[in-house]
């Protein structure tokens, strides 16, 4: 009986540790899309910076400019979209360590 009590320990232990890995793995794949969304928002900014520049002067359509608005919004909207999903995946960690956790 106490055999099995110890196998059925072990076994749940197991189970939690990677319940912690795979919320770790999540969490640190959510951070690296939000940091890549950072760059990808800063980069269509400065490129619709530019195409407002030129439509300002008549060298770029209104239609031209209405989808840089657009990317430039998408951009923004996966930005927000990333950052939030990072927080959901940090904080379920967190609830599984039962402490904050830095996460590289």
């Amino acid at each position: 009986m106490l055999k099995k009590k110890k196998l059925e320990l072990e076994t749940v232990r197991k189970q939690a540790l990677r319940s912690v890995q795979i919320a770790y793995n999540d969490a640190r794949a959510a951070l690296h899309e939000y940091h890549g969304n950072i760059r990808a928002r800063d980069a269509t900014r400065e490129s619709f910076r530019y195409t407002e520049e030129k439509f300002n002067v008549g060298m770029v359509s209104s239609v031209d400019y209405h989808n840089g608005k657009n990317l430039l919004s998408k951009a923004e909207s996966d930005l927000l979209q990333s950052k939030y999903n990072y927080f959901l995946k940090k904080s379920i960690l967190e609830i599984l360590c039962g402490k904050a956790v830095s996460i590289h």
